[in-house]
């Protein structure tokens, strides 16, 4: 079976959609049950849902939406590698690659931080974080996109940590920028040595994990902010980001051969890949921390073969994640992303959640969320993503053909030739 690899991978927006309702239905089902358990929330702080006891005593099938978050960071280095597949290993201009980055990511957080400082104080019934000291540090940690890095939780001393408390699942964002500023760095030694690179990031992300390990057992968890605060961290997920590229570097080196494998035995290893990533959400949510990380990095590796099968296999079971539901769900899941759990947070006021028995809540806010949180992606996408992504496109463009237009027009022998009165010979 020989094929030709696509300009655009249809089904990575499918999955990126079933792994982004994975990690949203999770989200919804900590609020019901945190309702349930009755958690209180610290005086002076909006009111809020961060505080994710009711994980404790969700499903571990959706305990382990963390490795749907894995998934995504092999998703993104899947494509953000492919244009060096396409070219044989030329990862282009550095500058045009940023500015494409910044268009996709920027405007849309920046706006959906402005609207929650807007809404805040009428919504959430508290004091505005610009009101304060920390409130503006705090922004200023989200503005730079590396809020990760510099704030911790509440007992590191900061009044507002990842998302000021009600959109934490920001902090994601924050590793994904990170992969985009090293990647230059490490993109054309990894088109060299592509089996060697997933091998060592591999090592530095286990080494990252040990430092994990080492910190629950030596650090009073209860206590402290260390440990949670280094599993965020970008490098626990180097191997993440590693598998993907793998994937897309395979793909591409083998572009035009013939499959020495018929469309079954991909099927088999789709179906392989698929039921390992379903086992390793399993078991990360039925282990505590630090116990769940092994099963982060296999799923990792399970994930990028998921991939490369499903490029492989036949047209009929791409559609699984081809079809037009999962195509749209997939170009507008980043503005889902960004707003979802703010969605939740209006909902459980709006729904007057906390006066419910959980399976009515459960009934009502999931598809209340998943609904809002489309349209509010959808409008993300329509207006400030895809016009900003196609302003910054064209001007690259035309920025582009100035270039080779000058170029063009200089005589060659100017652009040869030693100034004058150098003694060149």
């Amino acid at each position: 079976m020989e094929r030709t690899p696509p300009e655009r991978f249809l089904f990575i927006d499918g999955l990126r959609a079933a792994a982004l309702l994975h990690v949203l239905v999770f989200h919804c089902v900590i609020a019901l049950r945190d309702v349930a358990l009755g958690d209180s929330v610290p005086d002076g702080v909006a009111t809020s849902l961060h505080s994710y006891g009711g994980a404790a005593v969700a499903h571990p099938m959706l305990r382990g939406a963390n490795v749907s978050l894995t998934c995504f960071f092999v998703m993104s280095g899947f494509v953000l590698y492919l244009p060096m597949g396409r070219s044989g290993g030329d990862f282009g201009s550095v500058a045009r690659y940023f500015a494409r980055r910044a268009a996709r990511i920027v405007p849309a957080f920046y706006f959906m931080l402005a609207a929650m400082m807007l809404m805040w104080p009428f919504v959430f019934e508290a004091t505005s974080p610009l009101m304060s000291q920390d409130g503006v540090l705090a922004l200023l940690a989200h503005l730079s996109l590396l809020n990760h890095a510099f704030l911790g939780p509440t007992e590191w001393g900061f009044t507002y940590n990842n998302g000021f408390g009600l959109n934490g699942a920001i902090w994601s964002l924050s590793v994904e920028v990170v992969f985009y500023a090293v990647l230059p760095l490490v993109a054309r030694p990894f088109f060299r040595r592509p089996w060697l690179s997933t091998a060592l990031a591999l090592v530095f992300s286990l080494g990252w994990q040990y430092v994990w390990v080492w910190s629950h057992a030596t650090v009073d968890t209860a206590d402290s902010w260390l440990p949670g605060h280094l599993y965020i961290q970008a490098p626990v997920h180097a191997f993440d980001f590693a598998c993907g590229m793998l994937a897309a570097h395979t793909i591409y080196a083998r572009r035009g051969e013939k499959s020495s494998h018929g469309p079954w035995f991909w099927h088999a290893v789709l179906a392989a890949s698929f039921v390992a990533v379903l086992a390793c959400i399993y078991f990360s949510g039925s282990n505590e921390s630090p116990y769940r990380a092994p099963f982060h990095t296999a799923s990792a590796a399970a994930f990028g073969v998921m991939i490369i099968a499903m490029y492989r296999s036949s047209r009929e079971v791409r559609w699984l994640a081809e079809n037009k539901v999962a195509e749209f769900l997939g170009v507008i899941s980043y503005g889902i992303f960004l707003w979802h759990q703010l969605v939740i947070q209006l909902a459980w006021r709006a729904l007057d959640l906390p006066s419910m028995h959980i399976s009515q809540g459960t009934l009502v806010l999931i598809p209340t969320v998943v609904a809002v949180s489309v349209v509010i992606g959808w409008i993300s996408h329509h207006v400030i993503e895809q016009p900003v992504m196609k302003f910054v496109r064209s001007e690259l463009r035309r920025s582009k053909e100035l270039k080779s237009a000058k170029s063009a027009n200089t005589p060659a022998d100017a652009r040869v030739a030693p100034p004058s009165g150098t003694g060149a010979p």
